[in-house]
């Protein structure tokens, strides 16, 4: 990852002085182009949130899985973007966002002691805004904008946890969780808009920190219900990247 990041890093600081030449053409070519500019886009990005169930409980007869996970999960956006140009080679946008998250996480012979079998899945629909700012550059009917941006993005996750002992006829346990959180970001990328059709796409590597603010929900097995004093830990800090594609209106 480390060295798929230096890469893309030096090949955006590459891009900047190779096309830094045309910018007298970016300043020349300004014409159609208008100060306040729209774009929609779908993006996608996969994060990774670290589960740790080690919940407890009061209530006799209550277990725990005492163990972590990796959830692999898909977030998908919906992004209206606002981009204020007012010179050529210069612009200040924000992005408010709408989306959906999605993953889960299979996992046989596992847990403490090795010999369980669970299911962790977690999901909800996320709503944020980010706000940047964009170096231009104009090449062959192409807008090339270098981009910073920072935002947050606030969900309400739900997990849901089954597990059970391998080999076994018994009820499986199962949690049923939900997550208040708030997730930052800062985002280094490139966005690359024609100006013959208007269409748009970016890429970019994204730093993510996700900030629980609560936890609440109860455990079963079979007909037996629990309530739980302690609930799981759900923790994200990683860089991944960000693909975008959409249109300038």
């Amino acid at each position: 990852m480390i060295q798929n990041i230096l890469v893309f890093s030096i090949a955006l600081l590459s891009s900047i002085c190779a096309f830094s030449q045309v910018q007298e053409e970016s300043i020349n070519s300004k014409g159609n182009e208008k100060i306040l500019q729209t774009f929609f886009f779908v993006d996608y990005s996969l994060m990774k949130i670290r589960a740790r169930h080690e919940e407890a409980s009061s209530d006799s007869g209550f277990e725990s899985l005492n163990d972590h996970n990796d959830i692999g999960v898909h977030h998908f956006n919906l992004k209206y973007l606002i981009d204020f140009v007012p010179s050529p080679s210069f612009s200040l946008f924000i992005t408010p966002s709408l989306g959906y998250m999605h993953g889960e996480n299979n996992n046989r012979n596992a847990g403490a002691d090795d010999n369980t079998d669970y299911w962790d899945s977690l999901s909800g629909l996320t709503y944020g805004a980010q706000a940047g700012i964009s170096y231009r550059f104009i090449s062959n009917n192409l807008v090339i904008a270098p981009y910073l941006s920072a935002g947050t993005i606030s969900t309400t996750l739900k997990n849901f946890l089954r597990f059970e002992e391998s080999e076994t006829t018994s009820s499986s346990n199962e949690f049923e969780q939900e997550i208040k959180a708030s997730i930052s970001e800062v985002a280094l990328g490139m966005r690359f808009t024609s100006l013959v059709t208007n269409y748009s796409s970016y890429i970019s590597i994204v730093k993510y920190n996700m900030t629980t603010s609560s936890v609440d929900g109860d455990a079963s097995t079979g007909d037996s219900k629990y309530t739980l004093s302690e609930f799981a830990e759900f923790e994200m800090d990683h860089l991944t990247f960000q693909v975008g594609f959409g249109a300038r209106f």
